[in-house]
């Protein structure tokens, strides 16, 4: 039989309610909602792809403060954010590409998350040749960037 702690069972209960910020029970019983679980505050991530595959400078978004960030850097959650999202970059043999399945969307006078289901593919002069189907997703938790295989 499979345990279930005491916050997911609550969690489990709020998405039964279909409330529409994720949240939590406190130590009192009370639902609070997450850290940026609004959706309207977002990081976002200028990186460029390799010259090789196009060279292309990409926008990633991720649920946490409002913040722009410029640069191939491995991303860490940003404002305790608890958030983590299918977006990542991976550095695989010295090429550096990128994944986008979750953005920011306008709703109403504030944003929301809108996640898509592609393919992603990678092809370099023979050495690589990579289909993936990306799908977007957002977790409680982190992405450990740069991805540096396909094991990975």
């Amino acid at each position: 039989m499979m345990y279930v702690s005491r916050k997911l069972r609550w969690v489990a209960l709020a998405a039964v309610l279909g409330l529409s910020v994720p949240v939590i029970a406190n130590g009192d019983g009370k639902f609070v909602p997450f850290k940026y679980g609004n959706f309207d505050t977002w990081v976002t991530r200028q990186i460029h792809e390799s010259a090789v595959i196009g060279g292309k400078t990409k926008t990633l978004y991720e649920i946490g403060p409002n913040r722009a960030l410029k640069g191939n850097n491995p991303y860490t959650n940003l404002g305790g954010s608890p958030w983590g999202t299918s977006n990542v970059m991976a550095k695989v043999m010295g090429i550096v590409k990128t994944n986008n399945s979750v953005y920011r969307d306008n709703r109403g006078s504030g944003h929301c998350v809108k996640m898509t289901t592609h393919i992603e593919t990678c092809k370099v002069l023979g050495m690589m040749n990579i289909k993936v189907l990306a799908a977007g997703s957002i977790f409680l938790g982190d992405m450990k960037e740069p991805i540096t295989g396909t094991k990975e």
